[in-house]
């Protein structure tokens, strides 16, 4: 946790991918890295089928450090919890994934049972940011047959949203307007808790919003739209000079169309709630980054958005809602939604291994993105977060307590015990 590996930051990634490496050398794992050193491989056991534990120990930046109780890279111990960036997403459940995998090592090396599955460990450095590591890594290495992926919550969510980033831009012209710089967010998956504008006289105003996980945007406040919302006040000469602003207008438009978050005023597709009788959630649409570079001005937007809707009508109507705004598309990262059967082997077993230690009945749910799981097939997102505990990931103190890591290590090891030392399949 006191790697600050905030996503992007190619060195300081690399010093958290290394340690784990380190520590899986000295458990007496196999360990390598791929695709230029930006993911990690720690692999046990034999077998003709491999199950997968995809983890990632880059992390969203911390935002206004000043909202955190202690440094968010100086880990804490309060009251039984740590407290550190990435405690949840995914530095915690890596790890704890990490030592179930050594116990299983241990069962195989002090008990001499035989190994008949592969255990392999896929650590990524990009989840944060664009999962464009894993993807490249997939171009060249076979992927695991089944296995899970740490980045939601418990049970077992055997169903996701799919994620896009749509970076769109819009012409700047210097001469018209009096905003002449705006600056939000630094996180694609954030909600972005503070933003600047500077005036043409080189002023500066700021609007402060609350950060969070821009897959819940309703708990947390934009403060894209606390900006619009404060220049939309203004009245008088002031208004007028706005009123030909294309930071203003754009920003006006995105707060209009957006702070609801379903973008039903933008005219964006909605999800039909199910998906093969699974349910699918509401699709969400967050601007979570704006800034000026040369003469453009860039915004992100961070869709979560369900199976059953199609990423072309999503890009339609974005470009139909601003066809009067110049929009330019510079970019598209988009990863699918995940559908597992409930039925599947292997998912079985992680519910009976959940059910076993926890002595609560396994159920499941829907995880809101972006993992690696939805880069191949017959991957579900389980874990880390409790049913009940509140679920802090990408906020200031995120936390989690010593007592839940043990819980979530002997979930794991429960579960890779069962698949570990038994030829059957689990496909």
């Amino acid at each position: 946790m006191s790697i600050p590996s905030v996503s992007g930051d190619k060195e300081n990634c690399g010093k958290a991918l290394d340690y784990m490496l380190e520590k899986g050398e000295a458990f007496g794992f196999t360990c390598k890295k791929a695709v230029d050193n930006r993911v990690g491989i720690i692999e046990i056991g034999e077998g003709e089928e491999t199950v997968g534990i995809l983890t990632h120990v880059d992390v969203a930046d911390p935002g206004n450090r000043r909202l955190w109780q202690c440094d968010p890279f100086v880990p804490v111990v309060v009251n039984g919890n740590i407290i550190a960036r990435g405690t949840l997403a995914g530095k915690g459940p890596a790890i704890a994934a990490l030592f179930a995998m050594k116990d299983v090592w241990n069962t195989y090396y002090h008990r001499g049972k035989s190994y008949g599955k592969r255990i392999q460990m896929i650590i990524g450095t990009g989840l944060e940011h664009d999962l464009s590591d894993v993807r490249s890594y997939l171009m060249d290495h076979k992927a695991p047959d089944y296995g899970f992926a740490p980045d939601g919550v418990f049970p077992i969510c055997n169903v996701s949203k799919g994620t896009m980033n749509i970076l769109v831009s819009f012409p700047v012209k210097k001469d018209v307007g009096c905003i002449s710089d705006i600056k939000a967010g630094n996180c694609n998956q954030v909600v972005p808790e503070k933003c600047m504008i500077t005036l043409d006289d080189d002023r500066k105003f700021a609007a402060a919003g609350k950060a969070v996980d821009s897959a819940y945007p309703e708990q947390g406040v934009n403060a894209i739209f606390k900006m619009a919302a404060a220049l939309d006040s203004i009245i008088g000469n002031d208004r007028l000079v706005l009123r030909d602003d294309v930071v203003f207008q754009v920003i006006r438009k995105l707060r209009y169309g957006f702070d609801e978050f379903y973008g039903q005023r933008a005219g964006m597709p909605r999800s039909k709630g199910s998906f093969k009788n699974e349910a699918s959630g509401n699709n969400i649409y967050v601007p979570t980054r704006i800034y000026i570079f040369k003469d453009r001005l860039y915004v992100n937007m961070n869709v979560r958005y369900s199976n059953d809707t199609d990423e072309k009508d999503i890009i339609e109507a974005l470009e139909k809602y601003f066809e009067d705004d110049d929009m330019r598309i510079d970019n598209i990262d988009s990863a699918p939604g995940i559908f597992v059967s409930r039925n599947a082997p292997f998912v079985k077993a992680f519910g009976d291994a959940y059910e076993h230690v926890t002595e609560t009945r396994n159920d499941f749910t829907l995880a809101q993105g972006p993992s690696y799981a939805q880069l191949m097939d017959n991957i579900v997102v389980w874990g880390p977060v409790l049913p009940g505990r509140e679920d802090n990931r990408r906020q200031p103190d995120e936390s989690i307590s010593v007592g839940e890591l043990t819980l979530i290590e002997s979930i794991y090891c429960k579960a890779l015990h069962t698949m570990a030392f038994t030829e059957d399949s689990f496909k």
